[in-house]
C-alpha cells in the first residue's frame, strides 16, 4: 500500500503524516516538494534512529498547501495537536520577573511575570523573583509606600503622602514627583536618593539621634547591595536573544542565550531527536519557541539561516551577524550547544553502563531489582554510635532518601545493625512505605545475621547481602544470608560498581560521625542550662572574658548579669561538675 501511495504523491508543498500500525500519528513534517521528501524515508540507508522511526511506518497522509510558509505553519499546529512521539517536544515556556509601576493601582508597585497593561511602566526582567522582591520592598521602605490590609480614606487625615507613616497603604494617586524618583531608581539613576538619605542621616548624627542615623545608613546600604546586584538589569539596554545551535548523530542541542538590558540573564536549552535537515528543525525550534516565551526586541540567529519565511511569522528584528562582536558571541553560542550536546552522550553513556551493571546484579542475584537500601554503621572507641542509610533505585544513588541515626550506648556490632535495621522497617511498616528489594549491611555474617533476626521479627521476607572487605579494608566479596561468596570477576563493571556503593555509604555515615564528634567537642559548660539563651549567655562571656571565671563567679555577681533564678542553675551545674569530678 505504503509503495503505491508514494507513486501517488504531487510535487507541491505540504505536510505529511506518518502513522503507526494503530494508527496512530508519530511523525509530522513538512516539504517544499512532498513527492520527493516522502520518498527519501523508504528509499537509502539511514542513521539507526530515521530507521526505528521508519520501522514504525505502516501509513501515511499528506496535506497539500499553497506554499512553503503555509507549510510551516500548518507542521507547527499538526505538532501540537498530535505531539507525535518522534517530532521534536518542546518545554514549556519560562516567564521572567519583572517590576511593574502603576500609580493608579494598590499597590504601586508589584512583581508581575507578565506585561499586560499598557498604562503601567515595567522594569527588568530580573534573574530571578527574590531579587525583584527585594526592590520593591526597599522603594516601598524608602517612599513610604508600605503595603497593609488597611487602606486610606481619600479624604482622611493619612491622605496628604507626606503623612504616611507606614502604617497604611495608599489609596489615592501619588504624587507625580515620587513617582519620577522611583522611575530613576529602577533606571539605575540612585544618586539624588543617596544624597538625600546622606543628608538625613548626618541631620540625625548632628542632633544625636544615632537610632535614627543608623536607619538611614541602613537603607544606603540596602541600596548599595540592590543596585550593584542588578545594576546591569536597571540599565536601559537592547533586549536580545542570541540563539544557535549544534548537530551530531540525529540529534541536536540549540541553546538560547536570554541578554535583557545588557545582561546574560539566562541561558536555556534543549537537546532534541531531529529526522530531517538540521537547519529546517532550528527554524520549527524557533517558531514554536517564541510562541511560549517573551519576544525580545531583536533575536541574533546564525547567518546560514534562511529566515524569510520566519520573519513573516514572527514579528521581530532578526539580525545574522558575519563579523564582528555578536558573530563572536554567536560562536559562543555554538560551542556551548556543543559541550551540552557532548554532555548528553556521555550522560546517556553513563545511564546506560549503570542500567546494564544493575541488570547484571539482578541476575547475579535472581532477583528482579528496583530497590536497594544499605546500611554501614560506625563509632570511635564505642563512643558515638551511628549508622547511615543510602537507597539505591535501578542503579542510581537517590541521595534525598538517605537517611542517618544516633543509635544507643555501643554494646557491639551485632546489636549496632539490630537497632538500626529496627528502627528502619518499624517506622517503614507504620507508614505504609514501600519495601526494598533487598538490603546490603556493610559487613559479613555478624552484620546479616543482626538484620535478619530483626526482619524476621518483623515478618518481612527480605533478602539480605554483605559488602565483605579484606584485611587492607578493601571491598572484597559480596555474600548472602548462607555465608556463600556471589562469584564477581574483580575486573567486571559490576565489582567496581559494588566497590562504588560500599565507598558510598561509608562515605555518608562517616560524614555524620565526623559532624557528631565536632559538635559535642565544641560543646560549652554553659549549654543545656535552664533559662540561659544566647543573649543571656553573650552577656556573661562579655563581663566575665572567660567560662572559667563564670565558674568561679559567685551568686551575687551572676545575679548582676542575669536572673537570680538563671544564677542559681549555674551554680548548680557547677557544683554538679564538682561532684563528679571528686566521686
Amino acid at each position: 500500500m505504503i509503495k503505491h501511495k508514494l507513486s501517488l504523491l504531487p510535487e507541491n508543498p505540504g505536510c505529511y503524516l506518518m502513522k503507526n500500525c494503530t494508527g496512530e500519528i508519530i511523525y509530522v513534517g513538512k516539504a517544499k516538494v512532498l513527492k520527493n521528501r516522502v520518498k527519501q524515508y523508504f528509499t537509502g540507508a539511514h542513521d539507526l534512529k530515521t530507521t526505528r522511526l521508519v520501522s514504525e511506518i505502516k501509513d501515511f497522509e499528506y496535506i497539500i498547501t499553497a506554499s512553503e510558509k503555509d507549510a510551516l505553519l500548518l507542521e507547527i499546529n499538526l505538532i501540537k495537536q498530535y505531539r507525535p512521539k518522534y517530532n521534536i517536544a518542546l518545554k514549556d515556556g519560562k516567564t521572567y520577573p519583572y517590576i511593574k509601576l502603576d500609580p493608579n493601582s494598590n499597590p504601586i508597585l508589584s512583581v508581575v511575570r507578565n506585561q499586560r497593561s499598557k498604562k503601567a511602566y515595567y522594569y527588568g526582567p530580573f534573574p530571578n523573583v527574590q531579587d525583584a522582591k527585594t526592590t520593591v520592598q526597599l522603594l516601598n521602605k524608602i517612599y513610604g509606600l508600605f503595603e497593609s490590609k488597611y487602606l486610606v480614606a481619600k479624604h482622611s487625615a493619612s491622605y496628604e503622602f507626606k503623612s504616611q507613616k507606614g502604617n497604611y497603604r495608599a489609596q489615592y494617586k501619588v504624587n507625580d514627583a515620587v513617582i519620577e524618583k522611583i522611575k530613576k531608581f529602577l533606571r539605575g539613576d540612585t544618586k539624588n536618593i543617596v544624597s538625600e538619605i546622606k543628608q538625613k542621616m548626618y541631620a540625625y548624627s548632628a542632633e544625636m539621634e544615632y537610632e535614627k542615623a543608623q536607619q538611614q545608613l541602613d537603607i544606603l546600604t540596602a541600596i548599595e547591595h540592590v543596585v550593584e546586584k542588578n545594576k546591569v538589569q536597571l540599565e536601559d539596554v537592547i533586549d536580545q536573544d542570541l540563539i544557535n545551535y549544534y548537530s551530531e548523530k540525529g540529534y541536536m542541542c540549540v541553546q538560547v542565550f536570554l541578554i535583557r538590558n545588557g545582561k546574560l540573564i539566562e541561558r536555556d536549552f534543549q537537546v532534541l531527536d531531529i529526522y530531517d535537515d538540521p537547519q529546517e528543525a532550528f527554524i520549527q525550534f524557533l517558531i514554536a519557541y517564541y510562541e511560549n516565551n517573551t519576544i525580545p526586541n531583536q533575536i541574533v540567529v546564525p547567518h546560514t539561516i534562511d529566515i524569510q519565511i520566519i520573519k513573516q511569522l514572527i514579528d521581530v528584528k532578526f539580525i545574522q551577524p558575519q563579523k564582528g562582536e555578536k558573530f563572536k558571541m554567536l560562536e559562543n553560542v555554538k560551542e556551548n550547544a556543543r559541550k551540552q550536546l557532548n554532555n548528553h552522550f556521555n550522560l546517556t553513556l553513563r545511564d546506560e553502563k549503570i542500567s546494564a551493571v544493575w541488570q547484571a546484579l539482578s541476575e547475579k542475584l535472581k532477583i528482579k531489582l528496583n530497590k536497594v537500601e544499605v546500611f554501614d554503621n560506625s563509632h570511635l572507641a564505642a563512643t558515638h554510635n551511628v549508622s547511615g542509610m543510602i537507597v539505591i533505585e535501578n542503579g542510581f544513588f537517590m541521595k534525598k532518601q538517605y537517611r542517618h541515626y544516633k543509635l544507643s550506648e555501643y554494646i557491639s556490632d551485632y546489636h549496632s545493625m539490630q537497632e538500626v535495621i529496627y528502627r528502619r522497617y518499624f517506622r517503614v511498616l507504620m507508614e505504609n512505605q514501600p519495601l526494598p528489594d533487598a538490603i546490603f549491611v556493610d559487613g559479613g555474617t555478624i552484620q546479616i545475621n543482626a538484620a535478619k533476626a530483626i526482619l524476621d521479627d518483623l515478618q518481612l521476607m527480605i533478602p539480605v547481602y554483605g559488602l565483605v572487605k579484606d584485611e587492607n579494608h578493601k571491598s572484597a566479596a559480596l555474600i548472602n544470608e548462607y555465608n556463600e561468596t556471589i562469584e564477581i570477576d574483580k575486573k567486571d563493571a559490576l565489582f567496581l560498581y559494588l566497590v562504588n556503593v560500599q565507598d558510598e555509604v561509608h562515605r555518608y555515615v562517616i560524614n555524620y560521625h565526623r559532624n557528631i564528634r565536632s559538635k559535642n567537642m565544641t560543646k560549652s559548660f554553659l549549654d543545656d542550662i535552664i533559662g540561659l539563651g544566647d543573649k543571656r549567655r553573650l552577656k556573661l562571656l562579655r563581663h566575665f572574658k572567660s567560662t572559667k571565671n563564670i565558674k568561679a563567679a559567685t551568686l551575687e555577681q551572676l545575679s548582676k548579669i542575669v536572673p537570680l533564678k538563671v544564677a542559681q542553675n549555674i551554680k548548680q551545674k557547677v557544683e554538679k561538675e564538682s561532684h563528679e569530678k571528686n566521686s
